[in-house]
């Protein structure tokens, strides 16, 4: 009799342990597989991809900080630029108002639309310095920290797919000291299927 409860108790054990151990190969199987969604890079992403930096961004310890400093009242901020260092015609129009959008959504600091005056920025870049003219200028249209982007891609070849893995990057400068507070990047992995 205790032979066979021992048997019995074996044999249940064994199925419990085989049991636990598909559960944990299909858990780590879920986490590595990444869903590709197919297409070029689109407005859709734009907007997701925008949401997540800028929730991120606030989120962080510079806003507190700031606000500590300058007794409780909300940073100003500004977007400046976005540049586009992939492969493809991106715009970049598009994902600064994303993020625009974003920021003024949050409601944790008081922001700034640069409108028109986008246009004497550029002008100015055309013939000095990035970071001291984006700065001066941000300080100069009221804002204590300009928001600047950068879109990137790089692609793989498997089979008779092509993976495009597209990279944004926000920056956010204190335009008083020229320093960088906070830097984000979101990534997203498109499919492109070939013939």
């Amino acid at each position: 009799m205790k032979r066979s409860l021992l048997v019995v108790g074996f044999g249940i054990l064994i199925f419990l342990v085989a049991c636990k151990s598909k559960e944990s190969i299909q858990k780590v199987s879920e986490k590595q597989t990444q869903i590709l969604t197919e297409g070029y890079w689109n407005a859709e992403d734009s907007r997701l991809v925008a949401e997540k930096l800028v929730k991120k961004m606030l989120a962080d310890r510079w806003r507190t900080e700031y606000m500590i400093v300058h007794k409780n009242a909300r940073p100003i901020l500004i977007v400046g630029i976005v540049q586009n260092l992939s492969t493809e015609k991106i715009d970049t129009n598009l994902f600064l108002k994303d993020i625009e959008k974003s920021i003024i959504k949050g409601d944790l600091v008081r922001f700034i639309q640069s409108g028109n005056k986008k246009s004497i920025l550029m002008t100015e870049l055309a013939n000095s310095d990035t970071i001291n003219t984006i700065s001066n200028w941000a300080q100069r249209m009221g804002a204590n920290f300009v928001v600047n982007g950068l879109i990137s891609s790089s692609e793989e070849l498997k089979r008779r797919e092509k993976i495009i893995i597209y990279r944004a990057k926000l920056k956010l400068i204190n335009s008083e000291t020229q320093q960088p507070v906070w830097l984000g990047e979101e990534k997203i992995n498109k499919k492109i299927l070939l013939k």
